[in-house]
C-alpha cells in the first residue's frame, strides 16, 4: 500500500490542522509523481501479511493497543520526519460538522511522530482513518500512508452497539423482533455467533406489527450509526448503542403522510432517501436537521407513482466523469413507466433526455411495469419486465454517466431474454451485490441465478429447500465496505419450516459473477467451506449489515 502525499490526502482537503500544526492539505504533489519515498507495513516485525491490525479492520476499540511497524525506502532516511494522525472519515472523504451555517471539515489529530506506531485507542465513537506521513524537509518530497484501505474508515463503537447481520423475524404473534448472527466469513466481528432474540432481550418489548424493512440510517448526524425498521404499523428509528427508538412515525415528519405505507428506504448523497406510498421523501443530513422528513417530492409535469427502489449509488467523487447526470436518486415511476431522476434538494422530479433512436433500452418508457428493480453490478440498475412474447432483462446505467439519450448499460446486451430462467415469473424476492452482475431470485422455493457476464440463457441453482421448508429472505452483502475482502462475497438465505416453526440461514461464500458459491476467501481466512448453517432462529423477512449494505 504505497501512495504519494496527494493519493493519500486527496480527499482531506480543507481540513484544518491540529495543535501540532500538521496540516493535511500543504502537501501539493501531484499524483504518481511522488516516488522516492516508499511506505509499507513491515510484515516482517509484524508478524505476517495478515498481521496488521488495520488491515481488513472495521472496529476497534477504545483501550485496543494498535501497533504498526513500518518500512521505508528512501536515499535519505535520516532526513524524514513522520507523523501519524487520526481524522474522522466515512464515504471516502473526511467527516464534516456543522458550524454556524457552514460545514467544515473535523480536524485531525497528531497521535505520534514515529515512523511505527505504537498507540492506545483513545478516540470518542465514529469512524476513522490513520494517516502517516513522511516528510523530507530539505527536498520538501513526501509521501503517506493509509489505513484501512477503505472508503469506510474503521469504527470506534459506542457501548452497547452489537455488529453483525441483522435479522427481522416474525413472530408467533405477528410482531417484529430483530436477531443478530456473525460468522467467521465476515471478518470483523470475532468469528461465529448468534443473538436470538435480540432486541425484545435487550428492551423487554417486540417491535409492533409484521416486518417490512431495515436499513442503515443517520442518528442526526451525516453518519450512517443508525436502523431503520419497517413495520406493516409503525416505523422506528433505533439507534445502534442499545436499539433505543430515537424516534418512530408520528414524528418524522414535518408533516405526517396521510397514508402510512413505507415501501423503501437508502441512506446516500448525505441524504435519506424514503418512499411511502408511492411518493419520495428527502432528509438531507449535511445541514443541520431535526431527523424529520420532508413533504413528498412533485411530480415533473406529470404527477409519479415511485415503484419500491432506490438506487444504492447514483455519483462518484472520485474523479467523475465530466458532465456527469449527478442525480442524488433515481426511482420509477410505475404510472408513466419511465425513470425520473431527483436533484439535490429540489422541490419536484426531473426527466432524462428523450431516449435516442438507436439506444437498445429506453429509460423514459418501458413496455410494462416491472415485476423487479434492482441495484446491478457497478451501481447499474436492472429491470425485470414481463412483456406479452418473453420475460426480460433491461439494464441501465444512470451512474457517473453523461445523459445523451442512450442510458444503455451494456450495448446490445442491456436488453436480455430470461424467459428460460426456472420460475422466474413467480419471484417475490431478489438480490444482488454490486460488484459482481449476477442477481438471485426466489419464489418462495428454491432460489435460483442469472448472470448476464457469463453468456448463460438460462438460471442456475443456488439452493434447493428441504421438504417443509419455504425461503423467507435472501440478501447480498453489496459493497466494499466492512470487512473487505469478504464483504462482497457473501450471500445469506434465510427459510422457514412452519412445521416445526423453525427458521434456518444458510451463508454462502459466492462469486458474483458467476452467481454460483465459491470458496476462495474462506479458506484463506481459516472459515468453515461452504454453507455455514444456523438453526433456531424466528421467521426471517429481511437483513441488512450496517457496515456493508
Amino acid at each position: 500500500m504505497i501512495m504519494s502525499a496527494l493519493a493519500a490526502t486527496a480527499a482531506l482537503t480543507a481540513c484544518v490542522d491540529d495543535d501540532s500544526n500538521s496540516v493535511l492539505n500543504d502537501f501539493e504533489n501531484e499524483f504518481g509523481t511522488n516516488t522516492k519515498i516508499e511506505l509499507e507495513y513491515d510484515t516482517v516485525r509484524g508478524g505476517g501479511s495478515q498481521s496488521n491490525p488495520l488491515l481488513y479492520a472495521s472496529a476497534i476499540t477504545v483501550g485496543q493497543r494498535l501497533q504498526m511497524p513500518m518500512t521505508v525506502k528512501y536515499a535519505y532516511p535520516e532526513r524524514l520526519k513522520y507523523t501519524w494522525m487520526v481524522v474522522p472519515y466515512k464515504d471516502g472523504k473526511v467527516q464534516q460538522v456543522q458550524v454556524g451555517n457552514k460545514l467544515v471539515y473535523v480536524q485531525a489529530d497528531t497521535i505520534a511522530n514515529t515512523r511505527d506506531l505504537d498507540y492506545v485507542v483513545d478516540l470518542a465513537p465514529d469512524r476513522y482513518r490513520f494517516i502517516l506521513v513522511a516528510e523530507d524537509p530539505v527536498t520538501g518530497l513526501s509521501a503517506s500512508y493509509h489505513a484501512p484501505n477503505s472508503n469506510q474508515g474503521v469504527e470506534v463503537p459506542q457501548e452497547g452497539v452489537q455488529g453483525g447481520l441483522y435479522l427481522l423475524t416474525e413472530t408467533a404473534d405477528g410482531n417484529t423482533d430483530i436477531e443478530v448472527f456473525t460468522s467467521d466469513l465476515m471478518l470483523i466481528y470475532g468469528g461465529l455467533a448468534e443473538y436470538k432474540k435480540y432486541y425484545s432481550t435487550l428492551t423487554g418489548h417486540t417491535l409492533e406489527g409484521k416486518p417490512r424493512f431495515i436499513r442503515g440510517c443517520s442518528d442526526g448526524s451525516t453518519a450512517k450509526s443508525a436502523y431503520m425498521v419497517a413495520t406493516d404499523k409503525n416505523m422506528y428509528r433505533l439507534n445502534m448503542a442499545g436499539l433505543v427508538t430515537m424516534n418512530d412515525w408520528n414524528n418524522m415528519f414535518y408533516e405526517t403522510p396521510a397514508t402510512y405505507n413505507p415501501q423503501a428506504m437508502v441512506m446516500t448523497n448525505s441524504c435519506e432517501f424514503l418512499i411511502n406510498d408511492g411518493r419520495l421523501h428527502t432528509l438531507y443530513l449535511d445541514k443541520a436537521n431535526s431527523r424529520k422528513y420532508s413533504a413528498a417530492v412533485a411530480g415533473d409535469s406529470k404527477d409519479y407513482e415511485a415503484m419500491p427502489w432506490l438506487m444504492f449509488t447514483t455519483k462518484t467523487t472520485w474523479r467523475p466523469t465530466p458532465n456527469a447526470i449527478d442525480a442524488d436518486q433515481v426511482v420509477f415511476d410505475a404510472k408513466n413507466l419511465r425513470f425520473v431522476p431527483y436533484f439535490a434538494r429540489k422541490t419536484s422530479m426531473s426527466t432524462f433526455l428523450s431516449t435516442s433512436g438507436d439506444a437498445v433500452v429506453d429509460a423514459n418508457k418501458l413496455p410494462a411495469k416491472p415485476m423487479a428493480i434492482v441495484n446491478g453490478v457497478n451501481n447499474s440498475t436492472y429491470a425485470i419486465v414481463k412483456t406479452d412474447g418473453a420475460t426480460m432483462l433491461y439494464r441501465y446505467n444512470f451512474y457517473n454517466r453523461v445523459d445523451e439519450g442512450d442510458l444503455s448499460a451494456d450495448g446490445a446486451r442491456s436488453a436480455l431474454d430470461i424467459s428460460a430462467c426456472t420460475d422466474i415469473n413467480n419471484a417475490t424476492m431478489f438480490a444482488t451485490c454490486t460488484v459482481g452482475p449476477a442477481f438471485y431470485y426466489s419464489s418462495g422455493k428454491n432460489v435460483y441465478s442469472f448472470s448476464p457476464q457469463t453468456g448463460q440463457t438460462a438460471s442456475q441453482t443456488v439452493y434447493t429447500c428441504e421438504p417443509g421448508e419455504e425461503v423467507t429472505c435472501i440478501y447480498a452483502w453489496g459493497s466494499m465496505g466492512g470487512g473487505f475482502p469478504t464483504s462482497s462475497v457473501i450471500m445469506w438465505i434465510a427459510t422457514w419450516n412452519a412445521g416445526k416453526q423453525e427458521g434456518k440461514l444458510i451463508q454462502y461464500e459466492m462469486d458474483h459473477n458467476t452467481g454460483l458459491p465459491n470458496s476462495m476467501w474462506g479458506p484463506m481466512f481459516g472459515a468453515p467451506d461452504n454453507p455455514v448453517i444456523t438453526t433456531g432462529w424466528g421467521k426471517i423477512k429481511a437483513m441488512t449489515n450496517i457496515d456493508a449494505e
